[in-house]
């Protein structure tokens, strides 16, 4: 099982041998998820802009602080769907549809680029975060992740590698590294691999060349 979303927890980082058959479906999930996380944003810049210049909205601020203007706040939002995750999920599940491409692309990893959004948006309404930005096809997405290490990206111990659908990328782990040998096994019981709570797929350039690593989320005991 996944640790627990409170429980302690650390991140380790590993390069990845991808070959060109993976290569290029990581490239294709890469630009896709990137059109799906532009477009998501699309949609919820136009209702944004739509509910900040409503009567509801208005009416809303115009109440005094307190649980009755919140309460007014937060029904607006929830009117415009962007009261939570599941409002982005959707609002990408759309766009999904819509794209003919849907299967292409883990359902997991979907929500989690949606789920990342919201909270860049979030962020930007209610902690004076930036705006969240589109980003462009040359700078892209840095990387892909899943919500558990049960489906789209997992971490398998035995193998030391990361399975994305039939490819298996196996990890480089120098014997050298202590540090990533101890990280990848259970420090109460070390004939275990440690729990992984979910794993991503990073994407990077070094030197003009592209390169795979992949970082995965343990537990600590």
């Amino acid at each position: 099982m996944p640790a627990s979303s409170n429980s302690p927890c650390f991140t380790l980082e590993l390069p990845l041998v991808v070959d060109s058959e993976g290569n290029r479906r990581l490239e294709r999930d890469f630009a896709y998820a990137l059109m799906l996380r532009n477009a998501t944003l699309g949609t919820v810049f136009h209702q944004h802009n739509k509910m900040v210049r409503s009567p509801e909205w208005h009416n809303a601020y115009l109440k005094p602080e307190g649980p009755e203007r919140k309460a007014a706040f937060k029904a607006v939002r929830k009117a415009y769907r962007l009261s939570g995750r599941n409002d982005f999920e959707q609002i990408l599940l759309k766009h999904a549809d819509d794209s003919k491409r849907k299967d292409e692309l883990y359902s997991d990893i979907r929500q989690c680029v949606a789920d990342d959004l919201y909270v860049a948006y979030s962020n930007w309404c209610y902690k004076d975060g930036g705006r969240p930005r589109f980003k462009s096809g040359r700078r892209g997405l840095h990387s892909l992740r899943g919500k558990t290490n049960k489906s789209a990206i997992m971490w398998d111990p035995e193998l030391k590698a990361v399975r994305y659908g039939k490819h298996i990328f196996k990890a480089e782990i120098s014997k050298k590294d202590l540090y990533a040998q101890k990280a990848l096994v259970d420090p109460l019981n070390p004939s275990m691999p440690r729990k992984v709570r979910f794993c991503r797929i990073i994407r990077k350039r070094i030197r003009g060349k592209g390169s795979c690593s992949s970082s995965w989320t343990g537990s600590r005991p």
